[in-house]
């Protein structure tokens, strides 16, 4: 066999190994998994309740920005508010408002030890630390830059919050939920009392407004058999008078 002939053998082996190869090799992540794992690691919420409270309500309870630092709100959607904090236009932590009702996120707390502006605190690695607001918000505050922005600083960030507002507004939710101010009032049966004094009124007024009608029987009338014998009895007289009469000229 020549080397022309081995050539041509070859190269579609070649070829089809090749292809098997390529089909098997993991490929890069697209866009969308690429942005979405990096929203996973820095810590993005998991699907929130439907009764979830908006990410908006969230915002008036973030920190307010301090001298020398700016506050920039990123992310804003049911059940979650996020903002970034800058120090001379240098990011250096997030900040993060969630309601965890209905999600595992709430079962850290349940072993924590310590606590912060009196509620249970857990560091979650080294660049996250949380506080369990009335055991539904989540209040957390990540270090960027961890040489610049430890835990202590994290810890003192997290005072800043307004947790007591956020506690009442936990509060005024919970309200809501157990009575909706379009609640119609459940139908109240009338007691036997009410239902005597209504039947005895309702007696009342009829007897007193409403005519009564007395049927009675009609009047007896005779039978024609009746009627044709005294007919023919008075005939009967009639023809005897007359006969008497005729006689007694």
């Amino acid at each position: 066999m020549t080397a022309s002939n081995w050539r041509r053998l070859f190269l579609p082996i070649l070829f089809s190994v090749l292809l098997f190869v390529t089909a098997c090799a993991p490929q890069p992540p697209s866009r969308f998994e690429q942005a979405q794992k990096e929203s996973t690691q820095r810590g993005a919420q998991p699907a929130v309740a439907k009764d979830a409270t908006q990410g908006s309500e969230f915002n008036k309870f973030f920190p307010k920005p301090e001298k020398g630092y700016e506050r920039v709100f990123t992310q804003e959607k049911k059940g979650f508010a996020e903002a970034k904090l800058k120090k001379e236009g240098k990011e250096i932590a997030m900040l993060a408002i969630s309601d965890i009702t209905g999600t595992p996120a709430g079962d850290k707390f349940k072993s924590a030890t310590k606590t912060i502006a009196g509620y249970p605190a857990v560091t979650v690695g080294t660049t996250q630390t949380a506080i369990l607001v009335n055991n539904r918000y989540q209040v957390k505050v990540l270090s960027r830059d961890s040489v610049n922005f430890k835990e202590a600083d994290r810890e003192a960030w997290l005072k800043k919050f307004d947790l007591a507002g956020l506690a009442k507004l936990k509060a005024a939710s919970d309200s809501k939920l157990a009575k909706p101010a379009n609640a119609i009032s459940p139908f109240k049966p009338k007691t036997d009392t009410a239902v005597n004094q209504s039947t005895a009124s309702g007696s009342s007024s009829l007897s007193s407004t409403t005519p009564v009608k007395v049927d009675t029987a009609p009047e007896a009338t005779q039978s024609p058999g009746a009627q044709a014998s005294e007919i023919l009895k008075a005939a009967k007289e009639d023809a005897a008078a007359s006969t008497a009469t005729n006689m007694a000229q």
